[in-house]
């Protein structure tokens, strides 16, 4: 199996990171690291990251910065310092579904003519309640 570098740039995402991260847990595709740039948090951001970077050591990675530079900045961090195969980029206050990186690696692993995946998505308050779906054309 080909290993997936999920990476996740957070700033102030107390109140979301922990589904997000759970999100990833729950991945029925196994081979999977999780890197999260702490981008200068002045909420509990960084402590809940470093709960689960004690909790899951060999999969989630914590990279903390004393100051925001803007999602932008995390994001090339996060790419410069990951190793998987494949990258995958999940915002702190998203969520995947639990098959997404498992679909995902089986597409592109047959179709070896692309280079990335776009999926549809829903889109959910902040109470995780559904609000709409966007659904894209499959190749």
């Amino acid at each position: 199996m080909k290993l997936v570098s999920v990476i996740m740039p957070a700033y102030n995402a107390g109140d979301f990171i922990n589904e997000a991260i759970e999100s990833i847990l729950k991945q029925t595709y196994k081979e999977w690291d999780l890197t999260i740039v702490n981008d200068g948090s002045v909420d509990n951001t960084k402590i809940l990251i470093e709960e689960y970077t004690k909790k899951y050591p060999n999969k989630i990675n914590l990279i903390n910065k004393d100051q925001n530079e803007g999602t932008a900045s995390a994001l090339n961090i996060l790419i410069k310092s990951v190793s998987g195969k494949y990258i995958c980029w999940l915002s702190a206050d998203d969520l995947y579904t639990p098959d997404m990186l498992k679909e995902s690696v089986e597409f592109l692993e047959k179709n070896n003519q692309f280079d990335l995946v776009f999926s549809d998505y829903e889109t959910i308050n902040e109470n995780s309640e559904f609000l709409q779906k966007s659904v894209f054309k499959k190749v």
